[in-house]
C-alpha cells in the first residue's frame, strides 16, 4: 500500500483520475455480477415455488400392468388425486400404499410425466408357493409376498415348500426375513432352476441343505444334494426328464443328481407331496435296475461332459 501511495504521488493528475475510474468500473462490474447471480437465483426460486403451488398439478392418472385389479382400485389405494401437486408426489410412498392395501399387487413403479400425468405400473403377484402349517397353507408369491394364510386347499400350479424355517403368515408381509439363511437358499434354488429351464416343480424340500430334493410333475423326485454346482445339476435334470417323460409320461421315478456329472434313476412306487426319498432296501427288486436307458445301465456311463449331453449310441 505504501509503495502504491508513493507511486501515485508521482503520477500526473490525469493518470490519477484514470486509475480511480478503473477502480470504480471494476467495483461496479463485481457488484453487477453479484446482482445478476442473485437475480437468477431469485427467478429459479420463484419458478420452483410456482411449479409446486400453481403449475404442474395432477390431471391424469394412468394404470398399467395389472390384470387382477381395476384402475379404480389401484388409484384409490394410491391416495393420488387429480389436483395434487405433481412434484410433491413421492413414488416410494405411493407404491407402499398400493402394495399394503392390495395383497396381490407385488410391486408398483410410479412415474411422473410433466405437466400433469402420473403413471402407475403394477406387477401382479401369483399363488406360486405354499407352506403347509398343519392348520392350512400359507400362500406366497415368487417375490416372497404372503398372499393368504390358513388356506384349506392348494391353488393350482402352486409349489409346496418344506424347510423354510420360521415364516411370517400375515398377508401383505414377507414370508421370511430377507437375511434368513434358509430363505436365501430357497431363492438361489428357484432362481437357478428357472434360469436353466427346470420348471414344473410341485414340491421343494430344503430342510437339509446337503440333501435338497424337489419333485417334478408330482411324480419324479430329483435328489440334488447340496447347492454346489446347482446350475449343472439343473441342466442334467432337464435332459433326463426329457428322456423319461418322452419314454413314459406316467413313470414314477427317483433320480439322484447329487453328483452334477452323473444321474442315477430308479423306479419308485409312488410320489406324494412329501415324497419318500429314502434309499431302496436290498430286498427291493428294483433297487439295482436302472430306468430309461436302452443299454440297461445307469445314465452316467454314456454321459458326455464336454457337451453336457447323454449319448446312447
Amino acid at each position: 500500500m505504501q509503495e502504491n501511495g508513493r507511486r501515485e504521488a508521482y503520477l500526473s493528475k490525469n493518470e490519477r483520475i484514470k486509475m480511480n475510474n478503473d477502480r470504480i468500473r471494476k467495483h461496479k462490474r463485481r457488484k453487477n455480477a453479484a446482482l445478476t447471480v442473485f437475480s437468477l437465483v431469485g427467478i429459479v426460486v420463484i419458478f420452483v415455488i410456482l411449479a409446486i403451488t400453481v403449475f404442474f398439478r395432477v390431471d391424469t392418472i394412468t394404470v398399467n400392468g395389472t390384470e387382477r385389479y381395476s384402475a379404480e382400485q389401484i388409484i384409490e389405494a394410491s391416495g393420488v388425486k387429480t389436483g395434487d401437486r405433481l412434484l410433491l408426489i413421492r413414488g416410494g410412498e405411493v407404491a407402499e400404499r398400493i402394495t399394503a392395501a392390495l395383497v396381490y399387487a407385488e410391486s408398483v413403479h410410479v412415474k411422473r410425466d410433466l405437466p400433469g400425468t402420473v403413471v402407475l405400473t403394477v406387477t401382479d403377484a401369483y399363488d406360486d408357493y405354499a407352506v403347509d402349517t398343519g392348520a392350512g397353507f400359507v400362500i406366497f408369491s415368487s417375490g416372497g409376498k404372503v398372499l393368504a394364510q390358513n388356506r384349506p386347499d392348494l391353488p393350482e400350479n402352486c409349489t409346496v415348500v418344506a424347510g423354510l424355517g420360521e415364516i411370517h403368515s400375515t398377508p401383505g408381509g414377507k414370508i421370511c426375513d430377507a437375511d434368513s439363511p434358509k430363505y436365501r437358499l430357497f431363492r438361489t434354488l428357484i432362481d437357478t432352476c428357472a434360469q436353466n429351464g427346470l420348471t414344473g416343480l410341485t414340491y421343494i424340500n430344503i430342510e437339509d441343505e446337503y440333501d435338497i430334493h424337489v419333485v417334478y410333475g408330482g411324480r419324479i423326485t430329483l435328489k440334488l444334494g447340496s447347492i454346489n454346482n446347482l446350475a449343472n445339476k439343473a441342466l442334467t435334470a432337464v435332459e433326463v426328464l426329457e428322456r423319461e417323460v418322452a419314454a413314459n409320461p406316467n413313470k414314477v421315478l427317483i433320480i439322484d443328481i447329487a453328483d452334477d456329472l452323473k444321474a442315477y434313476a430308479r423306479p419308485a412306487e409312488h410320489t406324494t407331496m412329501a415324497p419318500d426319498t429314502s434309499e431302496p432296501t436290498p430286498e427291493d427288486p428294483n433297487a439295482d435296475e436302472p430306468v430309461g436307458d436302452d443299454d440297461g445301465d445307469y445314465y452316467d456311463d454314456d454321459y458326455n461332459d464336454d457337451d453336457d449331453d447323454y449319448d446312447d449310441d
